[in-house]
């Protein structure tokens, strides 16, 4: 499978019977889809490839110094699914903080196109414009009065490195020094599309290649590729 494949969005040959397996069968094409998280799909870099390891250091080092700082932020954004995994991982982090270390100031925040109707009901039309995830992040900026001394980590994420909501937040956050900018998404870099929506100068395949760039200390790419979809489907069908 040649690298420029959107892996993300191809059907895993491995759970084409699914829908007909008994449960224990169910069970067990689960579990070997999952492993390829960890055993790579046609020779590309899985969660334990050297690159991906270096890319999660890099973020852990970024993210442990917004935590030390008295005013530090750790924001996650996306869309559809990926905004509603936001909202689960800062608020499932803000409970462990408080839980296990009594910390109250809820460092790990979300944003998600759409906002928190997005959470019951897909927001397509939102997704798609180049200035909301922009102008969520100046917003958000302003309500919690970030100044240039508070470290914050934007951590997008999408599936697909496709999501011109979270690319153009992560382009946002390349512009301000005292921001780091964070893309999760399972496809190689190679295979992400170069098109431009109306109204916008620049692609997510740009914002990427903008980050993995030799002068951006500040930013950070994990891309491990996690196999083809076990069930393919999506709202917009």
């Amino acid at each position: 499978m040649a690298s420029s494949i959107r892996v993300s969005e191809l059907p895993n040959p491995l759970t084409t019977d699914i829908d007909v397996a008994d449960t224990a069968a169910m069970v067990r094409l689960l579990a070997s889809s999952d492993a390829m998280l960890f055993t790579g799909c046609s020779g590309l870099p899985h969660l334990n490839a050297i690159e991906v390891v270096a890319a999660v250091a890099r973020t852990i080092v970024a993210s442990s110094a917004a935590l030390a700082h008295p005013r530090g932020r750790i924001v996650f954004s996306g869309c559809g699914t990926s905004g509603r995994l936001a909202h689960l991982f800062a608020r499932g982090l803000n409970r462990w903080l408080e839980r296990q270390f009594g910390v109250k100031r809820n460092p790990f925040e979300y944003l998600l196109a759409g906002g928190d109707a997005a959470l019951l009901l897909p927001q397509e039309q939102v997704e798609d414009q180049s200035n909301a995830g922009e102008a969520d992040l100046a917003a958000w900026e302003r309500a919690r009065d970030i100044s240039t001394d508070d470290p914050v980590v934007v951590v997008g994420i999408s599936c697909g490195l496709s999501a011109t909501y979270v690319a153009s937040m992560l382009h946002a956050a390349l512009a301000r020094p005292h921001f780091t900018a964070v893309a999760i998404g399972f496809n190689p870099v190679e295979a992400v599309k170069h098109v431009r929506v109306d109204g916008w100068s620049l692609s997510f395949y740009e914002i990427l290649q903008q980050m993995l760039g030799p002068q951006s200390r500040h930013a950070v790419v994990i891309n491990p590729v996690a196999g083809p979809e076990t069930i393919a489907g999506s709202s917009r069908e």
